[in-house]
């Protein structure tokens, strides 16, 4: 079974955020703390270019399965095990070669130029033999051998903000454990199971008037759900007959790996909850490595129209809402031969009219896992599980440090609170 919030199913997607034709400097602002023993290594990830930040540049451990990302200005801070420190730590950004440095030379305050990655352009003929819509068939049914078939765990980071206008208004962030069986997914509704190790809250009252019912309720639960767990519902089955699919005529890297791109279309505006974005797949495996979509603007009406108005509630006294952008996506990162959840967002933004008010508030939920476990020693008891991600104890001075030994991603100017 799978989930989305238009239809008590879920998927999300990631979008590419590559440079073609650009290199990339690792510019790496570093410090070691061996507390608990641990290495940390801070840094910015910016294009050499343009000397502008790169975000969601994957940065980790990938023979031990742990990572982070950078944000949205290109800044991260990554923390590893003490005894890690001979392992290799590989810089990942999409359209740029893999960068590969032990841990323990990272910490030095040095310039890493990475070269970007060759672009390949498809000819003619190939662009005939290859079937974008037979690539997405296949890519389908070798869900099951690209994917964890066993139940697992992750550890991973949430971050759910409300905006109002531009501003914070409210900010939530957790770093949860993740348990996933892919084994009974058809069988459950909720299949994955989420626990809270550490979690804080903070709110603006301010901005936060008439905005309280203008909420998920559990936004962790969009976007933990993974490929595994089940096929996002416009990809399954007939449903692929609602959409057009078009091969790009160049492929796309990540992790110095090629892939397909997709792209995606409704065949027509009848189309129930209609998405438009691209698909990237593993071209060696067919996995699907990434997924990046919008409502178009007859999905948006749907949205609004279907299970949307618990999340508006009675915004503004049930002023007049017009949804601006409805936008999802997911990732995935290579781990012990499998293909595991790396990164994954949400975003709703509306416009309210009240009289002569008008306001704009936009939803964004973000999901990285840091820690990737194919084992599970002590599973999740269900009173474990988390219900709700409203109820985030309220937090003290905005700070990384209380995030201790967890990996995270770091909030830029525009999100912290104080």
């Amino acid at each position: 079974m799978t989930r989305s919030f238009i239809s008590s199913k879920k998927n999300v997607a990631l979008p590419n955020r590559a440079g073609s034709g650009l290199t990339l400097f690792f510019l790496m602002i570093s410090s070691v703390a061996w507390a608990q023993g641990l290495g940390q290594v801070s840094g910015r990830v910016v294009s050499a270019t343009t000397r502008q930040p790169i975000a969601g540049a994957l940065v980790g451990l990938p023979a031990k399965g742990l990572a982070t990302l950078t944000n949205a200005e290109g800044f991260f801070t990554y923390k590893y095990p003490n005894v890690s420190q001979q392992e290799t730590l590989t810089i990942t950004a999409p359209g740029y070669r893999d960068l590969t440095k032990k841990a323990v030379e990272a910490i030095k305050d040095t310039l890493f130029l990475l070269d970007s990655a060759k672009q390949v352009v498809l000819d003619s003929s190939k662009l005939m033999i290859h079937s974008a819509r037979k690539l997405v068939e296949n890519a389908l049914l070798k869900v099951r051998d690209n994917y964890p078939s066993s139940v697992f765990t992750m550890n991973g980071f949430y971050r759910e903000t409300l905006t109002r206008d531009g501003a914070t208004a409210r900010l939530s962030e957790a770093v949860l454990k993740v348990e996933h069986n892919p084994g009974h997914a058809a069988e459950e509704l909720m299949p994955e199971k989420v626990k809270i190790l550490k979690a804080r809250k903070y709110e603006n009252p301010a901005l936060t008037v008439d905005l309280e019912s203008f909420s998920f309720g559990n936004g962790a639960a969009l976007v933990t759900h993974s490929m595994e767990m089940g096929i996002p519902e416009y990809l399954d089955g007939k449903n692929l007959d609602d959409y057009r699919f078009r091969l790009d005529s160049a492929l796309g890297s990540y992790s110095n790996r090629a892939l397909w791109q997709i792209h995606f279309s409704p065949s027509s505006k009848r189309v129930k909850a209609a998405r438009e974005g691209t698909i990237w797949l593993d071209t060696l495996t067919l996995a699907f490595v990434k997924i990046d979509y919008e409502f178009t603007p007859e999905g948006r009406e749907d949205v609004l129209k279907s299970t949307m108005k618990s999340v508006f509630g009675n915004v503004f006294g049930g002023s007049r809402t017009t949804v601006q952008r409805v936008h999802g996506y997911y990732a995935y990162r290579l781990f012990n031969g499998k293909w595991y959840l790396n990164d994954s967002g949400l975003e709703l933004a509306a416009d309210f009219q009240k009289k002569e008010t008008k306001t704009n508030a936009a939803i964004r939920l973000h999901f990285v896992s840091t820690e990737i476990f194919p084992r599970v020693n002590v599973p999740l008891r269900e009173n474990e599980a988390m219900q709700s991600t409203n109820n985030f104890p309220k937090g003290g001075r905005y700070d990384d440090g209380f995030w201790a030994q967890y990996n995270f991603v770091k909030a830029t100017a525009g999100e912290r609170m104080k």
